[in-house]
């Protein structure tokens, strides 16, 4: 088998592995699309924090902040402890991207996401993949970014057609829900999901989002403690 063949194989894998999630994707991405425009960017503002960032979660985050006037000091604080997970995934990645050139390393840290970062280590711990493991997280990755960039897109320029409300809210939890459910297949998946729930709805109230800072940190506690017991 040509070392081509195997590449698009690996590739292949990893888009079917994301499949399901891509409805859920895009319309996670319209949401954020339409929030940036209602909380007062411009189309051209909005495109750029779309490509630039490329994290729901951080955009969502950093734009009531902006609103508020919120110095980059607390912006880019928030955003770091929003997205420390992805620390914890570049070390777990490590071991197997660090013989690869500098730039694809960059590309893959620009487009990695959670579900596609959970299938790999989900496929190298029960040992299904071993060969072209690149090829297989940029096959997943590539059409996650894809419909992402769509579907933000497209709210940034129906954001001024639709009124802003609950309903839009909701399609954004429904969203984010297809998304998790597709990885919830493991205990420490499952621990991490109901700790980071409580903390969330404990906090939902906290001042400056930090409810949502402390829902991440305890979900990924949570994942680790829950693997450690396992091992023991």
């Amino acid at each position: 088998m040509s070392s081509e063949l195997v590449r698009r194989q690996a590739r292949s894998a990893g888009a079917k592995e994301m499949a399901a999630t891509l409805p859920g994707v895009g319309a996670w991405g319209l949401i954020t699309g339409i929030a940036m425009v209602k909380s007062g960017l411009t189309s051209a503002q909005a495109l750029g924090m779309s490509l630039l960032i490329y994290s729901g979660t951080a955009q969502l985050v950093m734009l009531p902040m902006l609103a508020a006037g919120a110095s980059l000091i607390a912006i880019a604080t928030a955003v770091a402890l929003v997205n420390l997970r992805f620390a914890v995934y570049s070390m777990a990645l490590a071991p197997d991207l660090r013989r690869i050139p500098l730039w694809t390393r960059m590309v893959v840290g620009y487009l990695s996401i959670d579900a596609a970062v959970a299938s790999y280590l989900d496929r190298r711990r029960n040992k299904t993949i071993t060969l072209q493991r690149t090829h297989f997280l940029m096959g997943a990755n590539i059409p996650v970014w894809s419909v992402w960039q769509a579907g933000s897109i497209a709210g940034i320029f129906l954001a001024e057609l639709l009124p802003a409300g609950n309903a839009i809210a909701y399609l954004g939890v429904l969203a984010i829900l297809t998304i998790v459910f597709k990885r919830l297949n493991n205990r420490a998946a499952w621990v991490s999901a109901a700790v980071a729930l409580i903390v969330s709805l404990v906090g939902m109230n906290w001042p400056h989002k930090l409810g949502v800072f402390a829902a991440v940190i305890a979900g990924v506690a949570g994942a680790l403690v829950s693997e450690r017991t396992k091992n023991e």
